[in-house]
């Protein structure tokens, strides 16, 4: 082997040494969200995770699933453990240890719901003076702690444990409404019926590409699966975003 091949070759081992696709293995984290993500003991999907999947394979990576709950979840963005997440900005556990892409790659919609007319309901201000039902460990895009949990705007807050107790309490009065997006409730509602129930999105909240910055390499990795999503969205293969924007 000449000088100048034997050179050509130890820099094609450092390159691909160095390349994100290569050099590591992702962590995709997923939580229990559906029809967005759905984690149960013997299924692990949704339409979240099979945009990731799509995306992390384009992109060149070997990846593993995990599903956890929301809290341990967003730690462990925070604190690099998992290494790819399709989520909304504004959650305060990771907001500031995390990558987003410059584009988001789909969207859900914040709805109330109640067995009452939805007349006056427009937007989250007008959830003042209201009691308001909300899921555990959901920060609503941090409208909770911004506008929720703010003595001024006089909201009562109820927690239910999970969707389906939520529609419950919902279905027996507890509250004027409830608050929540619209595809997990959807889904619930094939099999809880709730009569009288209305329905309105109050919100569009756009979802990102997330890479904690502790991830190795956080930058390369942004770079690559977005362009691994801009390829596939300009194929078809990605879901097209609504350019709708509510109130």
């Amino acid at each position: 082997m000449t000088q100048r091949h034997f050179v050509c070759f130890c820099l094609s081992i450092f390159f691909m040494w160095c390349s994100p696709a290569s050099a590591q293995k992702l962590t995709l984290g997923i939580l229990d969200f559906p029809p967005f993500y759905i984690v149960e003991k013997e299924k692990i999907g949704g339409e979240f995770l099979q945009v990731m999947e799509k995306i992390a394979t384009r992109a060149g990576f070997e990846y593993q699933v995990q599903g956890y709950p929301s809290r341990r979840l967003f730690k462990l963005l925070s604190e690099g453990e998992v290494n790819f997440y399709v989520g909304i900005k504004g959650i305060e556990t990771y907001d500031k240890d995390v990558l987003y892409s410059d584009m988001p790659v789909s969207e859900i919609r914040m709805t109330v719901f109640s067995t009452k007319t939805l007349d006056d309901i427009n937007n989250i201000h007008s959830l003042k003076n209201k009691s308001v039902i909300v899921i555990a460990g959901f920060t609503y895009g941090g409208f909770r702690k911004d506008f929720l949990e703010k003595p001024e705007n006089n909201v009562t807050l109820l927690e239910a444990i999970d969707h389906e107790a939520g529609l419950r309490m919902l279905n027996a009065h507890r509250a004027d409404l409830m608050l929540h997006y619209w595809s997990p409730i959807n889904a619930y509602l094939e099999s809880y019926r709730v009569p009288g129930l209305e329905m309105k999105a109050i919100q569009i909240l756009d979802c990102y590409i997330i890479v904690p910055k502790k991830t190795p390499q956080a930058e390369a990795v942004m770079e690559a699966l977005t362009k691994a999503y801009l390829t596939l969205y300009n194929e078809g293969q990605m879901p097209k975003k609504t350019s709708t924007r509510l109130p």
